[in-house]
């Protein structure tokens, strides 16, 4: 399932690394949002998985034999945090509400395809997955929104 790698731990990392160091240089706040972004989706992750501690659907539903905890879905949580982070730091770059309202959909559809392999697989319920969309959304809105409160000083910075 193509949909299910773009969630993978060694895609989205090196996605947020080749995105990284392209807003090393110009943007550094922007850069420590997304690595921010990232890093605090697997932390929400990870937490998340040993609170809950939801056993994955029975082996007989699966198209893929996965271990580990159900709850939330982490390929669903990476992808939606990461994806939703690079379309909302794309969407400062235009002004047009069509082009960002494009960028956010374009990383919806992402998210949600991630989600439905997932469960196509087998490995999650629909739960899991509705969760680990919701919460890489709403971390990745948290952290624009922390950036905006803090004013991108960092990027302030680099400009002057």
């Amino acid at each position: 399932m193509e949909f299910t790698a773009l969630g993978s731990a060694t895609l989205t990392i090196l996605i947020t690394v080749i995105a990284t160091v392209l807003l090393l240089a110009r943007l550094p706040g922007r850069a420590a949002q997304l690595v921010g972004t990232a890093r605090g989706a697997t932390l929400t992750m990870l937490l998340t998985k040993q609170v809950f501690g939801r056993p994955r659907p029975e082996p007989i539903h699966r198209l893929i034999e996965k271990a580990g905890f159900s709850f939330p879905s982490g390929h669903s949580l990476g992808a939606a945090a990461v994806y939703f982070a690079i379309a909302l730091l794309a969407c400062r770059h235009f002004s047009g509400a069509g082009a960002r309202f494009v960028l956010l959909i374009f990383a919806a559809l992402i998210a949600i395809g991630v989600a439905g392999s997932r469960l196509y697989l087998g490995v999650h319920y629909p739960s899991d997955v509705f969760a680990g969309v919701c919460l890489g959304a709403a971390w990745a809105l948290f952290v624009q929104a922390l950036a905006f409160w803090l004013g991108d000083r960092t990027d302030q910075q680099a400009a002057s």
